[in-house]
């Protein structure tokens, strides 16, 4: 016998549930096929970059595309007509970054990319001189190229100088390959090419403008007391060889030759600040200026003043406290009693006189004045008064 169950019908949904349904696949059908908002779309930007002299294509020049003045979003390199092209990149605005090897680094701020491709059109770039074998005098006390120069030599060139804030000579030579520079407060270094650096160190050989640069009763080099400003600065050159034959005896460690610029070259007036943490204060300028077509003179001068780093050296504090319980007067007593206070200044003159094409007359004279400082010696800190 057969039996037919009977067929189970599903049960309709609601009128309201099947209307909501129906809502919701024609908003999300909407939202398929409506475009995608400007934000999201995809920003194009080119252009051309060419010498600023010549007019040249610079090729394989590096342009990044900087989001926020840090964050890079994109990059590419020009071709060899130097042509660049930039995709992909969420709209907004942006700065462009353009640098090359031999030439200084470009910025354009403000590119907008939107819908439409954005062409920035030619931008050019100035090529920056590369001195690969600069002219020395310092290891044969005459004019050369660098790489004919009887040793190693490394050159900081003015460009370096004035990148750079220094509150000392010292400061510039720290990238030299071959040099040690330890600081032991703010204008405190010891500088050694060769060996190993110490406290109050004077085994590297310290000359300005061919002079020496030294305290020769104590022979230690304080670069604090160099009396030459930044400004006047032309070159540092650092002989990382021995020079006895050329400077006598104890040149065994190199020699470090600070040149400043003549006032027949470098005409014209520069000041700078600098100013900084510890109340850290510098001014310094420079001025020079023709006498006639045959001499020239300029004036120099610095002053510096900041807090150094103070401690309290526990000895001395015992032995303070010792004297002023055996009835030292305490305005008197200088065991322990340091002032943390920094105060330079300084100032230089000089006259040159053209007597032939290969002869001229230098005269120079100056000063320079610690007010107040803590030098580190072999035997301990000591004060500085004037």
């Amino acid at each position: 016998m057969n039996a037919r169950l009977p067929r189970t019908q599903p049960s309709p949904l609601p009128a309201r549930i099947r209307a909501g349904l129906a809502a919701a696949m024609l908003a999300a059908l909407a939202l398929g096929l409506a475009p995608r908002p400007a934000a999201a779309q995809a920003g194009v930007v080119a252009g051309r970059v060419v010498d600023a002299e010549s007019g040249q294509p610079v090729n394989e020049a590096l342009v990044e595309l900087i989001a926020g003045g840090r964050e890079r979003v994109a990059f590419t390199n020009c071709d060899s007509d130097g042509r660049f092209r930039i995709t992909d990149a969420p709209a907004g605005t942006y700065s462009l970054v353009f640098s090359r090897l031999g030439y200084e680094i470009r910025r354009l701020d403000g590119v907008s990319l939107g819908l439409a491709p954005t062409d920035i059109g030619a931008v050019t770039m100035v090529s920056r001189e590369l001195r690969m074998n600069p002219i020395v005098v310092t290891p044969s006390r005459g004019e050369e190229k660098a790489l004919k120069a009887p040793a190693s030599t490394y050159v900081v060139s003015s460009r370096d100088v004035e990148e750079r804030p220094a509150t000392s000579s010292a400061e510039h030579v720290r990238s030299v390959p071959g040099v040690d520079v330890a600081s032991s407060g703010l204008l405190q270094h010891s500088v050694v090419a060769r060996g190993f650096n110490n406290v109050l160190s004077g085994s590297l050989m310290v000359l300005t403008d061919n002079r020496w640069a030294s305290v020769p009763s104590l022979r230690v080099n304080t670069y604090s007391l160099i009396p030459t400003t930044n400004e006047d600065v032309e070159r540092i050159e650092m002989v990382l060889g021995p020079g006895s034959a050329l400077y006598g005896p104890n040149v065994a460690n190199g020699v470090m030759h600070v040149l400043t610029r003549s006032p027949l070259t470098h005409q014209g007036t520069t000041f700078s600040g600098l100013v900084g943490e510890r109340d850290v204060a510098q001014l310094s300028g420079r001025h020079a200026s023709r006498i006639g077509e045959r001499a020239a003179f300029k004036l120099s001068g610095n002053f510096f003043h900041g807090r150094e780093w103070e401690y309290v050296d526990p000895v001395e504090k015992a032995q303070r406290d010792a004297a002023l319980a055996g009835g030292a007067s305490p305005d008197t007593l200088r065991i322990g009693a340091r002032d943390a206070d920094v105060l330079r200044f300084g100032g230089e003159g000089r006259v040159d006189v053209k007597l032939g094409d290969r002869t001229d007359l230098v005269l120079s004279s100056g000063f320079s004045q610690m007010g107040s400082g803590i030098e580190l010696t072999g035997l301990g800190a000591v004060q500085a008064k004037d």
